[in-house]
């Protein structure tokens, strides 16, 4: 479903502008080391969402006439299981829900996003008392099945407003998960390869580097309740996406950004996260509209 109300062929381009974040963070315990023991399930349901209201020119965020605000929802649905003891297989189906209010005229846009697929083996793991080293290697494919095609008077809806990519998009990387007593330390290496998709578009690779430390500074006997807090840093590059073979001027660029999360264990098999991440730094190509925060919730149930 859509609307556009007012000025839509000045919507088109007054949207062309990307939202940060990135699939395989719609489910829990995707980006770490450690993986599911055999045979067990874990089910999530989350929702992303994630403001955009500043206007940056390279470094320096400038006045934005129109005074967009660009609102998106992620509801993910995710599927673990515990395929080996060294391998848990992912599946996430996310629903999109995106709205752009501006000074020009209204956009929105809803329906089911790209279904990401996610293998995760794990190469090492060392244990001793009280510590465990994991590390492992991550490959995934998300997959066209968000529509594409949303139109307005006619004409489609930009690329960047759209449910689904159209494009086949493989992605590797690597996750490091080091625990010691109640501190945990993740660290995670990710590239993703983004193909040519609808209207001939191509959003940029996406590369992600992140590394988090958390505490479990509350912990009940078995079974009872525990918590715990991490705070992480990350640095995402997105290189310029192209159209029709040209690069698309207003599109990539470097963002580096804090989160901090806090995970709630009522009893072992729930788990309850929030997680809120706000940008420290911006380097845009050309003219484009960043996050002002993006907050992430979640709970998850285990098998």
């Amino acid at each position: 479903m859509r609307s556009v109300t007012r000025a839509g062929p000045i919507l088109l381009i007054l949207s062309l502008f990307p939202v940060a974040g990135y699939a395989q963070e719609g489910g829990l315990e995707v980006l770490e080391g450690e993986t599911l023991y055999q045979e067990g399930w874990l089910f999530t349901l989350s929702d992303t969402f994630t403001r955009q209201s500043r206007l940056f020119e390279g470094e320096k965020e400038v006045r934005d006439s129109l005074d967009r605000v660009r609102m998106d929802h992620r509801l993910t649905s995710s599927v673990n299981y515990g395929a080996l003891p060294d391998l848990t297989l992912t599946a996430l189906l996310p629903f999109v829900y995106r709205t752009l209010e501006s000074d020009a005229g209204d956009a929105e846009t809803s329906g089911i996003g790209d279904v990401t697929l996610v293998a995760k083996y794990r190469i090492f793991r060392t244990t001793a008392h009280r510590a465990s080293d994991n590390l492992a290697a991550l490959l995934g494919l998300e997959l066209p099945t968000g529509s594409d095609t949303e139109t307005e008077n006619g004409a489609r809806l930009p690329m960047t407003l759209q449910p689904g990519s159209g494009s086949w998009d493989p992605f590797a990387g690597l996750a490091a998960t080091f625990e010691r007593d109640r501190w945990k330390f993740n660290g995670v290496w990710l590239y993703q390869l983004n193909t040519e998709g609808g209207q001939d578009y191509k959003f940029g690779d996406e590369l992600v580097l992140d590394l988090a430390v958390g505490n479990r500074f509350w912990i009940e006997k078995y079974p009872g309740p525990s918590a715990s807090g991490t705070f992480g840093l990350r640095w995402k590059h997105e290189f310029r996406a192209r159209q029709d073979g040209d690069g698309v001027t207003n599109t990539g660029g470097d963002t580096i950004s804090a989160r901090l999360s806090f995970v709630f264990h009522p009893r072992p098999v729930w788990d309850i996260v929030a997680t809120l991440e706000v940008p420290l730094y911006h380097r845009v190509n050309g003219t484009q509209l960043v996050d002002d925060f993006s907050l992430f919730i979640a709970i998850g149930f285990r098998i």
